[in-house]
């Protein structure tokens, strides 16, 4: 596998997360977003998060070039929930996800210390986020919310 990394997103990333955001072949995976984002919402999200303990947001490089975004939060539930996409949809199905997902748990952030499971949860018809977890060692547990499946994993 070529080199993946990552690192925490900034505020100089907005505009490429917000194009990755705003493919239809990327948001139609996502719960809420149905259509492209406008800048406006695109940075109220950016402020909520940052002012935020509850999520932690990464960039993630492959071949020293910025291809997506991972992220890890909610963990004032009790359970943190890792959500992921490859925003150069020319690199899906590289492997470049599952190293991610794999590389992000295994990382050594004091917040992650504190909890034996990570969740994520899935929409239904994403039949490929739904194999990468499962091939990082997700179970599914079930239903989440409408339309989506919910599924666990032990850490460390």
């Amino acid at each position: 596998m070529d080199n993946i990394n990552l690192t925490l997103a900034i505020e100089q990333d907005l505009e490429l997360i917000m194009a990755w955001r705003s493919n239809p072949l990327i948001y139609k995976n996502f719960y809420i977003q149905k259509r492209p984002l406008e800048w406006k919402e695109h940075i109220d999200w950016w402020t909520r998060n940052k002012k935020s303990w509850d999520r932690l947001i990464f960039i993630i490089w492959y071949n020293s070039r910025k291809v997506g975004s991972i992220s890890l939060h909610s963990f004032s539930t009790g359970i943190p929930e890792v959500d992921i996409y490859i925003g150069e949809v020319t690199l899906w199905g590289k492997g470049i996800g599952k190293k991610a997902i794999d590389i992000l748990l295994n990382m050594e952030y004091e917040v992650l210390k504190r909890y034996k499971v990570v969740c994520a949860r899935i929409l239904k018809g994403n039949i490929r986020s739904q194999k990468v977890f499962e091939s990082c060692g997700f179970s599914k547990r079930g239903e989440g919310r409408p339309g989506e499946w919910y599924y666990e994993r032990l850490i460390k």
